[in-house]
């Protein structure tokens, strides 16, 4: 829940902390978005999104049921971005390149969406920050909302050892060590199609590498 609690720590002015709000009302356990594709199963498809500060990358996967073609995980490439940045240090998107994510929504009549959330370490830093902004230019303006939710994807490479009954890690008690800025700005070692691979092994049955290969 590491993911949810920063929405809540995340201290900003009133009007903004708002749109937080508004923001994590969208947001639904991985599990929640299967389900959306198990409704939509003859008509919808999940998007998968790895979120760097100058690129976005994607992926798209139908339910297993209904896809005619292999492999079921397509992947979309990367799409350049433009950030706006804030008197509050938030760098939102340029409405150029929500809009260009908005059409490719309803083209492939994308019901939900799953996020890489790049915390490597199991810390939350810069490029947590920079995912939770650029998803707040999507609830903004309704690229995300209730009907299509998104759900925040942690790499099977963050390793899980040391962790309580609770999911609470000795990690986030140690003291975090100084880096430099260009170390602040590094992106998610998954690219789009991975992490939609790993979405869809998890929520849905009979599927490996050989029919999932994007």
């Amino acid at each position: 829940f590491e993911h949810h609690n920063f929405i809540q720590r995340n201290r900003q002015p009133k009007h903004t902390m708002s749109q937080l709000q508004k923001l994590a009302r969208c947001m639904v356990p991985p599990a929640g978005v299967a389900k959306k594709l198990d409704w939509r199963k003859l008509d919808g498809t999940v998007l998968s999104l790895e979120i760097g500060k100058h690129s976005i990358g994607m992926a798209l996967a139908q339910h297993p049921e209904s896809s005619c073609e292999t492999p079921v995980v397509k992947a979309l490439g990367k799409i350049d971005i433009n950030r706006v940045a804030h008197q509050d240090n938030r760098l939102t998107l340029h409405p150029n390149d929500v809009e260009t994510l908005r059409e490719i929504i309803k083209k492939h009549s994308v019901c939900g969406l799953v996020v890489g959330w790049p915390a490597p370490s199991g810390r939350l830093d810069y490029n947590c920050g920079l995912v939770m902004h650029t998803l707040q230019s999507f609830q903004d303006n309704d690229v995300l909302n209730q009907n299509r939710p998104y759900a925040l994807w942690t790499p099977s490479s963050l390793s899980k050892d040391g962790c309580d009954k609770y999911g609470r890690s000795a990690i986030y008690a140690q003291t975090a060590k100084p880096q430099i800025r260009s170390n602040r700005e590094r992106t998610c070692t998954m690219d789009a199609g991975t992490i939609l691979k790993e979405f869809m092994m998890e929520h849905f049955e009979h599927l490996n590498e050989h029919n999932l290969a994007a």
